[in-house]
């Protein structure tokens, strides 16, 4: 499932071409099939209002504002039917998405349709789960989209769509989220968010998310991030306390005050988010759950930002500079008894050893522990143990590691378990808007 904050992206970019992953699978002898879903975007996948539900309604049609997530239903039924003819088993199919592909994946897992008949039975969500504040009613969706339809000079749904496609493209939001119609979503979804009739799932995010706010987060001062939190969080208590916890104060300087601010957006937006999905569908049972972080550096900025693990799984782009072969030394698994399989250690040789010009090497390691663990998923296996987390990079690194401990050495555990679990969900949403959206602006 593409990303692309369900405004631009496409299942044929050349980044995410399932060419060289398909191979792989067919080399290791766990062959699959690929593919890749096109769905509307946009204002056209997921403008909702009560004008244009009513609109509907009179056509024949229920719902509002999901049409994009209908036609991936649409697109997947589509494949359960016809993919025996391509040599598929339609019982056996896994949804796998990252970022927005991710989140409509939970979607499509939290759908009525899904719980009546199951739609897929396994999945595995990269970068991004559902957040039930971000789904808003129809009539709040109506709101904006009153907004947008003034600009365009449409007062009705008939203006609307004689309206000219590029001119709605112009106008159309930088993130579409779904909308709680009370048709789409299965009953009771919000307080219970929680994937279902799947076997199996794989989650997990990358260690700098938050880096795609970069020119936002450069324009926070401490004192300007201080008052916007406390404004936001407005019990006095929970706000210094998310203040003490991330290190902010008065005194904070400008570049600390942009390192906390990268952490905050980070933890509120993907890492708590996926920890709060991951423990709640362990502990309601019923589904195995494989959790996983990507820390491998970008070949390019040297970041593990968000949608670097695409880089890797789909091994599409080469980072630049001669490949060079790094012999194995004794402590490594390639020259070892394999007799401690328990934590199935993967490092390649000893960390001194690592260096920029070995690059390529550490890249082909990660590509294929992602790819390996990936398609055989797909096929039915086991990727990992559930007790264990499954670390890709940084410098290579490939393995198992205990899963409490390391999620605590690799992610902010402690700080949002203090700071960000005692204020609403709703709350917590809220500022990690504003503070991706810069001192100059508020969310709406």
């Amino acid at each position: 499932m593409c990303s692309g904050s369900n405004v631009i992206g496409s299942g044929s970019h050349y980044l995410c071409d399932a060419g060289r992953l398909v191979r792989t699978s067919v080399e290791i002898e766990q062959p699959v099939i690929v593919v890749s879903i096109n769905y509307r975007l946009g204002l056209f996948g997921f403008a909702a209002s009560e004008a244009l539900e009513e609109s509907n309604r009179l056509l024949g049609d229920v719902g509002v504002g999901n049409y994009g997530l209908n036609d991936q239903l649409t697109a997947l039924a589509w494949v359960r039917r016809h993919i025996a003819s391509f040599g598929g088993n339609p019982s056996q199919i896994t949804l796998f998405g990252e970022s927005a592909g991710a989140i409509n994946i939970h979607a499509l897992l939290l759908s009525h349709t899904n719980a009546t008949k199951p739609i897929a039975n396994r999945a595995i969500i990269q970068s991004g789960v559902i957040r039930p504040p971000a789904v808003q009613s129809v009539s709040s969706q109506g709101s904006s989209l009153k907004r947008i339809m003034c600009r365009l000079g449409a007062t009705s749904v008939d203006d609307l769509r004689k309206t000219s496609v590029d001119a709605v493209i112009a106008l159309t939001p930088s993130v579409m989220h779904a909308t709680d119609d009370g048709v789409f979503f299965r009953p009771n979804w919000r307080s219970n968010p929680i994937p279902e009739n799947i076997d199996a799932l794989i989650i997990g995010d990358c260690a700098y998310e938050s880096v795609l706010w970069t020119p936002s987060v450069l324009l926070w001062t401490s004192v300007s991030l201080i008052r916007r939190i406390r404004a936001v969080i407005r019990g006095v208590y929970k706000a210094d306390s998310l203040l003490r916890t991330y290190g902010l104060s008065w005194n904070t300087d400008t570049e600390d005050a942009h390192r906390v601010t990268f952490n905050i957006l980070n933890d509120a937006h993907f890492a708590w988010p996926t920890d709060c999905v991951a423990r709640a569908t362990k502990a309601k049972g019923g589904v195995d759950v494989y959790r996983y972080v990507f820390d491998q550096e970008s070949p390019f900025t040297f970041t593990a930002h968000h949608a670097v693990d695409l880089l890797y799984l789909f091994d599409n782009i080469s980072p630049k500079g001669p490949v060079r072969k790094i012999k194995c030394f004794d402590d490594s698994p390639a020259s070892s008894s394999g007799e401690d399989e328990e934590e199935e250690d993967e490092i390649a040789g000893r960390e001194n050893y690592f260096m920029i010009s070995d690059f390529s090497y550490n890249a082909k390691r990660v590509t294929e522990g992602l790819q390996e663990r990936w398609i055989g998923f797909a096929n039915g296996r086991t990727p990992w143990r559930e007790d264990k987390l499954c670390v890709f990079g940084p410098e290579g690194e490939v393995g198992e590691r205990p899963l409490e401990e390391e999620l605590a050495e690799r992610r902010r555990v402690a700080q949002w378990r203090e700071a960000l679990e005692r204020v609403e969900p709703e709350v917590v949403y809220r500022l990690a808007l504003e503070l991706g959206n810069g001192p100059g602006h508020k969310a709406r």
